[in-house]
């Protein structure tokens, strides 16, 4: 079983998301893929929110010396 295998990746309906090419990445990885619906731009509201308190409370509040250390941080 795979890294990824399970992960879903939301994303807007744009033409570098909806690729062939991007597509067949994902699938690769096991990935699955989940698109706003067309035109409905609240479908993303509930992952940006937690994606900005995330920012906002975690990543800004505090220095990290690596990328690594952030991860570690973040994941635990």
């Amino acid at each position: 079983m795979s890294a990824t295998a399970g992960l879903l990746h939301h994303s807007a309906r744009g033409s570098q998301y909806a690729s062939t090419d991007y597509q067949q990445a994902l699938a690769a990885r096991s990935i699955r893929c989940s698109m706003s619906r067309k035109g409905n731009s609240w479908d993303n509201a509930v992952v940006e929110s937690i994606f900005s308190s995330l920012k906002l409370k975690f990543v800004y509040a505090t220095d990290f010396a690596t990328h690594e250390q952030a991860r570690l941080a973040l994941f635990e």
